[in-house]
């Protein structure tokens, strides 16, 4: 007879990087501020930080780059956001 209870496992991802909303924020001010490489270079940078912090907590390399994917939209998202708050007071965008 087989046993009925199959095991299964699952990724953990103790602090999603989409709710780590200051990171997101500090990212996108930092990246609004650059332009061309210099603006690359920062996106690499932290995309490469978060990526090793990741991996030496043990993450999956699936789940760092779909975390990463998520990250990307949600700095991009506040860019926008900060952008129309800026034309909103008047401030430079």
């Amino acid at each position: 007879m087989t046993n009925p209870i199959e095991t299964k496992s699952a990724a953990i991802v103790a602090f999603p990087l989409t709710r780590r909303i200051g990171k997101i924020r500090a990212v996108a001010t930092n990246l609004a501020g650059k332009n061309g490489s210099a603006a690359e270079a920062y996106w690499k940078q932290s995309v490469a930080t978060i990526a090793n912090q990741m991996d030496r907590n043990g993450v999956d390399q699936d789940e760092i780059r779909q975390e990463l994917r998520e990250f990307f939209h949600a700095v991009q998202r506040e860019m926008v956001r900060m952008a129309g708050e800026n034309r909103e007071t008047g401030g430079a965008a």
